[in-house]
């Protein structure tokens, strides 16, 4: 197990996420206003919200107050930072319906990979579908209007591969960017169905290898989404 910095340290541990690859994710209301009345209403929508496809929910809910982990009250909303083995992350719900969320990339963490600056095809692929059924089940627990506006940054990519790291697949070529942010950027409609997230989800991947010079086909992604989504 590692750790950098105690999650209690907002500013040590976002320096930490910031300074590795790492997944930038804002859920952005298009409309003005108050969706949640008290800051443990916040609280309370990321916990009904979170999707656990893989054994790690996303984003994380902290179950104690510990020196890895920890959610409180903050200004206009709830946050909750996690800093433990591979896991480092930190979100926030304000009450306005915003929410924003730091998750390193795990392969920047583990010793076996982090000196290799490589994205794993089927985590990535995971972490979009996860990103994008967070979504919309978020939205479904208060009043966000017609649409939301998503947008995901994977930073730190300059000079990044990609790789299979499951033993069914491989990739061919090497393929890397030499693009240091990538952004993506997706305003969806409401409400949003099971079926639609995962179309969103496959179409963001498809979008996220292209700026790698990668192909990836449609029914490769579902194939890999459905792996992921089976595990339930």
């Amino acid at each position: 197990m590692t750790t950098t910095a105690a999650p209690a340290d907002r500013v040590q541990l976002l320096a930490s996420i910031r300074g590795i690859g790492h997944w930038r994710v804002r859920i952005i209301p298009e409309s003005a206003g108050q969706r949640f009345q008290l800051t443990s209403d916040c609280r309370e929508a990321v916990e009904r919200s979170a999707v656990q496809f893989r054994g790690w929910d996303y984003p994380h809910i902290p179950v104690t107050q510990s020196g890895f982990q920890c959610g409180e009250p903050v200004p206009g909303g709830w946050e909750a930072r996690t800093d433990w083995d591979r896991h480092r992350e930190l979100w926030r719900l304000t009450r306005s319906g915003q929410f924003i969320h730091y998750l390193a990339l795990w392969e920047d963490i583990d010793p076996e990979f982090r000196d290799q600056r490589i994205l794993g095809v089927s985590g990535a692929v995971y972490t979009l579908l996860e990103i994008v059924e967070f979504c919309r089940r978020l939205t479904g627990t208060a009043d966000y209007g017609a649409a939301i506006d998503l947008e995901i940054d994977l930073a730190n990519t300059m000079d990044r591969s990609l790789k299979m790291l499951d033993q069914t697949r491989m990739l061919e070529d090497r393929f890397g960017t030499d693009q240091d942010c990538v952004q993506l950027r997706r305003p969806l409609p409401l409400p949003l169905t099971g079926s639609a997230a995962r179309t969103v989800a496959r179409d963001l991947a498809i979008e996220l290898f292209d700026t790698f010079g990668c192909s990836i086909g449609p029914r490769i992604i579902d194939g890999i989404q459905e792996e992921v989504s089976s595990r339930r």
